[in-house]
Formats: C-alpha cells, structure tokens, sequence
C-alpha cells in the first residue's frame, strides 16, 4: 500500500487494508530518503497504533545521512538498490545482492 496523505492520517483506511491481510506479520515503512529523514519518525507511532496483532513493523530506507541526497549518480543507485533489496530480500522476493552499485532497477 502506498501511503500519500500523512494528515490527517489515513487510519481507518489502512485499518481496512490489514484486514483484508489478516496473515500479515511483517509489515514495513519503506522510503527512499535516510532512516534519520522523511516520514517515519512522524508516522511510525500512527503505524504501530493501527497495526494487526501480532505484526511487526520495520523501517527499509538509506542509511543515517546528513544530507537527503549524495550527489552522486553511482552512489544513489547503488543506495537505491540497497532500499529495494532491504525492503523485499527477507521475504524472500529478492535475493540479497552482494556487489555495488549496477544499473538502475527503474527506467532511469
């Protein structure tokens, strides 16, 4: 699910989204800006409150940064496809990658 509007968060329509997935355990915030930036500090206690029973949130972004971009075209796709593997590699969707930075995964 993607999640536009912060606030007034959407509760009740995520409410409904878990229960339609009443077997989910792993539930996870993913973003693209560094763990330390973007939304989750301000919607990780919304997402707790409306959780299933039962399920565990986790965080899948760029590592703690001081700055929100690198400015490096290599560097954003190598951290970008760390996001994607970190978001998808433990459910098994993904295998976990090992090298550097590749190509894009997206048609950039």
């Amino acid at each position: 699910m993607r999640i536009e509007q912060l606030y007034p968060f959407p509760r009740a329509e995520l409410a409904a989204v878990f229960e339609r997935y009443p077997s989910a355990r792993d539930i996870r915030w993913v973003q693209e800006e560094p763990a330390n930036m973007g939304a989750w500090r301000n919607t990780r206690h919304r997402l707790e409150d409306v959780l299933p029973e039962g399920a565990a949130l986790s965080l899948a972004a760029r590592e703690t940064s001081p700055t929100p971009a690198t400015g490096y075209y290599t560097k954003h796709v190598e951290q970008e496809n760390a996001v994607l593997d970190r978001a998808l590699a433990e459910v098994g969707v993904l295998p976990a990658r090992t090298t550097g930075a590749s190509r894009p995964r997206r048609g950039s």
